[in-house]
């Protein structure tokens, strides 16, 4: 009964001369009340109220987007693409009806359109955290106040970075008694894992589809794909984040050299030296070394397989030394190579501790030794 009486009101408002003053307040309230109605109930008291040619576009933009999430509960997901559009072409600013938008072409398969409007949403996020106060995040008995911030070729984000960064494994906040660069280095090597854990598991998830993939990605960045793969691109870019925030406190550029994943650390010169006397880039050397710190710090072998150079010579706890040709066979040794023991060996050495002989570099006094001049692979491993 009570849409009923909305409905003549405004048929009574908006009828005769429809630029009335009294059309826009009724529909005003109109759509505010119908704001608080089901679907059903409030669907003809829209379509009245947006009879009156006064309504804003604020409150017509809100009223579509109300439209196009009924539209979608009933799994009409073209019809609410369109009514989504529809809002977002009223309100092109709002970062609520960006977001409605980019939810709703996800829902229809436009995944274009979709990551566009999440890329706007993002934009608009980090202008405002420009203006705001530093995040203090907690990381190894250390509070460290950050200001990350998004790149323009990251990829686009539906939620603030504060809401990202909530998704920081839980041990990042203990004491470790590490340096600020060490903390730096520590993070930028889990950031390093998260990243191929997580593109793993896509390309697990997708078989090979670069149509599935590319749903799969629009599904993270809005924060409904599948429970698992949400935790891992969660905590990817929670760490990308930090690490961001950090380079920043720190003083260093907030994209490293390279590939971009791990900021220059200062080589000594008897140690570059070595490194160029071996046909190696000292840069490139550097970056290897930690990659492999990185793979052994996560423990997952498919990271482990990126690092290493196959045939690989693994020296295991008998004496006996096998040769390793694949991944396969790889995992046949995992206990042994990815012992507590031999990875915390690893974590412990410092780059001042890396011996280089011709084009080898010997870590965690030779137990790792990688191997080759352009891009160094782990080619031994003495697991004793």
């Amino acid at each position: 009964m009570r849409v009923l009486v909305l409905a003549i009101g405004l048929a009574a408002a908006a009828g005769g001369a429809r630029a009335d003053e009294g059309c826009a307040i009724a529909a005003r309230a109109a759509i505010a009340r119908a704001d608080g109605l089901p679907c059903a109930e409030a669907w003809d008291v829209y379509e009245h109220a947006l009879e009156c040619e006064d309504v804003t576009e604020v409150l017509a933009g809100r009223a579509r987007a109300r439209q196009s999430r009924c539209l979608s509960r009933q799994g009409r997901h073209e019809d609410a693409a369109d009514y989504a559009d529809w809002a977002l072409h009223l309100m092109p600013r709002e970062r609520s009806i960006l977001l409605l938008h980019a939810r709703m072409m996800m829902a229809a398969g436009q995944f274009e359109a979709a990551l566009a409007s999440l890329s706007t949403a993002r934009k608009q996020s980090a202008a405002a955290a420009e203006l705001s106060l530093p995040i203090d995040v907690a990381v190894r008995g250390r509070v460290f106040p950050v200001r990350p911030g998004f790149a323009p070729d990251d990829l686009p984000q539906s939620r603030s970075i504060a809401e990202l960064l909530a998704h920081l494994p839980g041990d990042i906040a203990e004491p470790a008694g590490l340096s600020d660069q060490d903390i730096l280095g520590e993070v930028e090597e889990r950031t390093w894992a998260a990243q191929f854990r997580l593109e793993d598991a896509v390309t697990d998830r997708a078989q090979g589809a670069v149509a599935e993939e590319d749903a799969l990605v629009a599904a993270m960045v809005a924060a409904t794909a599948p429970p698992e793969l949400q935790a891992l691109h969660d905590t990817h870019q929670a760490l990308l984040l930090l690490a961001k925030g950090l380079r920043g406190y720190l003083g260093h550029p907030a994209r490293p050299p390279g590939l971009g994943h791990f900021t220059a650390t200062p080589v000594p010169d008897g140690l570059r030296a070595a490194i160029v006397a071996g046909d190696m880039r000292s840069d490139e050397a550097v970056e290897a070394v930690r990659r492999v710190r990185a793979a052994f710090r996560d423990g997952d072998l498919r990271l482990l397989d990126r690092v290493v150079g196959y045939p690989l010579t693994v020296v295991l706890p008998s004496g006996k030394a096998v040769e390793v040709g694949s991944m396969g066979a790889l995992g046949g040794a995992r206990a042994a190579i990815l012992s507590p023991h031999l990875r915390s060996r690893v974590l412990a050495e410092g780059l001042g501790a890396l011996a280089v002989s011709g084009d080898r570099l010997d870590l965690a006094q030779g137990r790792v030794v990688l191997a080759g001049q352009d891009d160094p692979k782990v080619v031994w491993i003495d697991t004793r």
